[in-house]
């Protein structure tokens, strides 16, 4: 019971811990405590909206398309991407440069989310200490040839 106990009260602390030792910008909210949208939808849905009406629910379409590729195999992956950013750049024409600075912006943001989250690599161990050699190393036992055997006495 008490092993229970300890154990629920150490989970508590840490996740209290690890909520404030996150940034504000870490957990979506601003300095007010508000929530804020995620970048990439807001920075996509601005796009969406300034693409004409026509092109809208194919402009849609593939990107859910992309959002499916996450989670393909890693050799098909490429293939299907190369093709829907073909077809992207097809449909929006002019409006493809737009589409492509939004993309890296979002990228670049989702990074430097990752490197706030994602701790450094703890340090590599120290190397072991240096074993001082015994004076005695290498040398061998001389008790097996060179002792006589005693006979055991009978009294």
């Amino acid at each position: 019971m008490r092993v229970l106990c300890v154990s629920l009260l150490f989970a508590c602390y840490f996740v209290l811990v690890s909520a404030q030792a996150l940034p504000a910008s870490a957990t979506g909210a601003d300095a007010m405590g508000n929530k804020q949208k995620p970048v990439a939808k807001s920075l996509f849905s601005s796009l969406t909206k300034s693409l004409p009406q026509d092109k809208r629910p194919l402009f849609m379409e593939l990107m859910k398309k992309m959002r499916l590729t996450k989670q393909m195999k890693k050799e098909d992956k490429k293939a299907v991407i190369v093709q829907l950013d073909a077809e992207i750049h097809k449909l929006l024409g002019d409006e493809y440069k737009k589409y492509r600075s939004v993309q890296e912006e979002v990228h670049k943001e989702r990074q430097a989310l990752s490197a706030l989250q994602t701790p450094p690599p703890p340090p590599p161990p120290p190397p072991p200490p240096a074993i001082m050699s015994s004076p005695f190393k290498g040398k061998k036992k001389t008790g097996g040839k060179g002792m006589k055997k005693l006979k055991p006495t009978t009294r």
